[in-house]
């Protein structure tokens, strides 16, 4: 990942620069006459005006766009700014400053449990139905099942405890709950779905959720969900421990995706299914 000096400070004051920045929508999708259209087109309007051209890698089309290029002109994609995917790192200390800017919501959520002194939520976020066939890993449901009772172990001394789920699968949250009833193990959280938009579970998270956990660790979703969340308390299936086709590949970097403070958690070992917290 290249990422600027500048957005790697660690200071606590942002020194200000006077650099700036073209980009544009590119079509990843084409063939190599179009994408040297495309790049010598905006290199050449960005030094028009006097900025820097930069490329957004934003999926795997938009990164052999840039390695075809780079294999007939490496001169023109050597000029270029390259922002590669999705990493916290591009907005680090912003967390407060980024949740001042979510809409203020009217609704009390009033079919989902409320966080306070005395209640303490637990929000799970499970992706699935458009992850089948990608080479991302979707959490099993004993996974699922295992780490929200650990998560309930570490939680059970802060009040009365509710678990929310939130997805994408209706069907499959909906046959979690069901193994609770006939489940050896016993759970100490009363547990809900939500129904609402994928911005209302965005609010939601910000204003009540006390423990997000992430199930699909490739999941920008529930990424927002635990960076946005009232207790900013996040758990993460560990991508290292999964059959995540990405990682193998070299085209994920688990450190630039989560951030330190994240919790990654696993199963204790292939023949161990009690959930632990992951060695960083």
């Amino acid at each position: 990942m290249i990422i600027s000096s500048e957005i790697m400070n660690t200071s606590s004051t942002i020194q200000p620069s006077n650099k700036k920045y073209l980009s544009s929508i590119l079509a990843a999708n084409s063939r190599l006459g179009n994408h040297l259209f495309e790049l010598s087109s905006l290199y050449g309007l960005a030094k028009k005006l006097g900025r820097i051209p930069t490329f957004f890698i934003q999926d795997q089309q938009h990164k052999q766009m840039l390695k075809d290029v780079e294999e007939v002109m490496p001169g023109l994609t050597k000029q270029y700014f390259v922002v590669n995917e999705s990493s916290w790192k591009y907005f680090p200390r912003m967390r407060t400053k980024l949740m001042s800017f979510l809409k203020t919501h009217p609704s009390d959520f009033l079919n989902l449990p409320r966080s306070d002194e005395k209640s303490k939520v637990i929000c799970v976020h499970i992706r699935r139905t458009d992850f089948a066939g990608t080479g991302f890993h979707m959490a099993e449901d004993d996974f699922i099942m295992n780490s929200i009772k650990f998560l309930e172990t570490e939680e059970q001394q802060n009040g009365n405890l509710s678990t929310v789920l939130f997805g994408d699968d209706f069907l499959f949250m909906e046959g979690l709950i069901n193994q609770t009833m006939g489940s050896k193990m016993t759970f100490n959280s009363s547990w809900f779905i939500s129904r609402n938009t994928p911005s209302d579970d965005i609010l939601y998270a910000r204003h009540h959720c006390d423990v997000v956990f992430i199930t699909s660790p490739h999941s920008t979703f529930g990424w927002w969900m635990g960076f946005l969340s009232k207790g900013n308390q996040v758990y993460y299936n560990d991508i290292r421990y999964t059959d995540d086709q990405s990682l193998a590949a070299g085209n994920f970097q688990p450190d630039d995706y989560f951030p330190p403070y994240w919790t990654p958690i696993k199963y204790n070992n292939s023949n161990d299914t009690t959930v632990v917290e992951s060695l960083k």
